[in-house]
């Protein structure tokens, strides 16, 4: 298990390795998520409303529901937005529960910790991605170290939505 320190180390050579990469191989990614913004502001009430419906519906099944958009592109839209209004920890929780139902669909997996962790750090490297935020990257590797290493959750468990107890008490230990 990490410890703050080490997580903090890692967090920072995650950050300077993006900012590294970024204005060449995001270029690109940005301009795709451009031309799709014009789609998804078509498909705004529908992504609200979808968002709202479910819970529990990963960015990819909304994304498929959509069409022609992206799961990464519709994941760092609705990023944006949320952290436009200052929202970015209820981002957080809703990324997470999404996250799970996404790589855990019968519910949380009794593996042993290190495939655990490996399974959801991909939601800490999504964070990485779109916030380019030391903080926050910290704060999504100490909340995936809780899950899998401090506290986790009984095998089978699937969150029901952010006011989820487990993600209540994980996301508000962490973000701010």
């Amino acid at each position: 298990m990490l410890t703050d320190d080490e997580i903090y180390t890692l967090a920072k050579r995650a950050l300077e390795r993006r900012r590294k990469w970024r204005p060449s191989t995001w270029a690109f990614e940005d301009a795709l998520i451009s031309q799709a913004t014009t789609t998804l502001a078509e498909s705004c009430t529908d992504i609200v409303l979808t968002l709202e419906r479910d819970p529990t519906k990963s960015y990819v099944q909304i994304a498929r529901e959509i069409g022609n958009v992206s799961a990464r592109g519709l994941e760092r839209v609705t990023f944006q937005a949320f952290a436009a209004r200052g929202l970015v920890k209820e981002f957080a929780a809703d990324s997470l529960v999404r996250y799970i139902h996404y790589k855990s669909p019968n519910g949380w997996p009794s593996l042993p910790q290190r495939d655990l962790n490996l399974k959801f750090s991909g939601w800490v490297s999504n964070i990485v991605d779109m916030t380019m935020d030391e903080t926050r990257i910290v704060a999504a590797a100490k909340t995936v170290r809780d899950l899998v290493f401090i506290a986790p959750p009984e095998s089978g468990w699937l969150p029901n939505g952010v006011s989820d107890p487990i993600i209540s008490q994980v996301i508000d230990k962490f973000w701010t």
